[in-house]
């Protein structure tokens, strides 16, 4: 499946309300790039610093952006948008200390990072059972299944999946690997259809364990809570800082998180923006996605 950016348009339009065109951004998901290129292309003269701790993503770039990196309008480097504080001199020497005007994070899994099996995060496409966003990480979603306790996992589906009562697939987890270990996610998303059936039309019955599993292994809550501060900071004043999410529990950690930064800033959108109707038809992922935006500085 091609890789579409989400809710481009809101994004565009927010770039566009900044008080000056954007000189300088920071794309911390950079993924196949598809909203640097869009935003490229509306003001030619940005230059883009984009961050991607897949390696695969920063691979895809160095191909299709051959122009840009050679012209000088875009850096690409491989590191987790956690990792800010540890660039902030390259940061300095990309955009001469004026800081971003624009700092972007799109927080889901890449189409292509879904469509493949071989990377652990498809219940369709059966894989490893891995799911680390960078392969670099020592801890896979094999490991959590086959060596946590029950209260573990129970804990872990039920807070970060969201999921009421896990113990019925649990318990199968457990007595399913006493016999054999768990190795790929078509064992595991198998059992859970087993477990659960299928309730809702279109909505695999281990979706929400999946989440559980990515979240937990490649620790993103915790991960965008400690960094959001670090981005603002990293705003010139009266630059935006954009945050897309795909989950409820991810979307309540950002809305409180920029809520307790209301000395350094505001909400440039009081209502969540999401998807319309259109876009929506035509990209399934953007369905659940829903942007936050943050301005620097005083209100106009």
């Amino acid at each position: 499946m091609e890789h579409i950016p989400v809710l481009l348009d809101p994004i565009l339009q927010m770039a566009k309300g900044l008080s000056q065109p954007p000189a300088h951004y920071l794309d911390g998901t950079f993924g196949r790039g598809g909203h640097t290129r869009a935003l490229m292309a509306e003001f030619p003269q940005m230059r883009t610093f984009a961050l991607d701790q897949d390696e695969e993503a920063i691979a895809y770039g160095q191909e299709h952006f051959q122009r840009e990196l050679a012209s000088g309008h875009l850096v690409l480097c491989r590191a987790n948008f956690r990792e800010v504080e540890s660039l902030q001199e390259r940061f300095s020497e990309f955009h001469g200390g004026a800081g971003f005007d624009l700092i972007l994070l799109d927080l889901g899994v890449s189409s292509p990072q879904l469509d493949r099996g071989d990377r652990g995060f498809s219940f369709y496409h059966d894989g490893p059972l891995d799911m680390r966003m960078d392969q670099r990480g020592e801890v896979t979603a094999e490991d959590i299944i086959n060596n946590w306790n029950p209260d573990e996992l129970s804990d872990l589906f039920r807070e970060l999946g969201e999921v009421r009562s896990p113990g019925r697939v649990v318990n199968a987890i457990i007595e399913e690997r006493r016999k054999q270990a768990f190795r790929t996610t078509r064992e595991l998303a198998s059992l859970i259809e087993r477990c659960l059936g299928w309730r809702k039309k279109g909505h695999h019955p281990a979706t929400q364990y999946f989440l559980a599993l990515r979240l937990e292994v490649n620790r993103e809550l915790d991960v965008v809570k400690e960094v959001i501060p670090q981005l603002v900071e990293l705003l010139r004043d009266s630059g935006r800082l954009m945050i897309i999410t795909f989950h409820s529990l991810e979307d309540r950690i950002v809305k409180y998180a920029l809520r307790d930064l209301c000395d350094r800033g505001f909400l440039v959108n009081k209502k969540v923006i999401q998807a319309p109707w259109g876009e929506a038809k035509k990209n399934p992922r953007a369905r659940s996605a829903k942007l936050r935006v943050f301005q620097k500085g005083e209100l106009p």
